[in-house]
């Protein structure tokens, strides 16, 4: 069965062929996995995966830094996971 984390992951290595498995704990923005340039496509993945709209504008940084965090505070089946708007 198909990980709800998949696609993320999937699209992180599109972006960074060169980097292999990412650890759940990875800063994703330090180590500029994500930068500012791709984080508005990111954030679009993410709506298209969680099936919702996002309200980036009141969102901390720190629930996208690392893939654990984004489990915890986006994906369904996940405790803490914020409830559709």
């Amino acid at each position: 069965m198909p990980h709800p984390l998949d696609p993320i992951r999937a699209w992180l290595a599109e972006k960074n062929p060169t980097v292999g498995e990412i650890p759940p704990d990875t800063d994703l923005i330090e180590n500029r996995l994500i930068d500012s340039l791709s984080f508005m496509e990111f954030v679009m993945l993410l709506e298209s995966v969680t099936g919702r709209d996002l309200p980036v504008e009141t969102m901390e940084l720190s629930q996208f830094r690392t893939l654990a965090a984004i489990e915890k505070n986006f994906l369904p089946g996940t405790p803490g996971t914020p409830c559709a708007s």
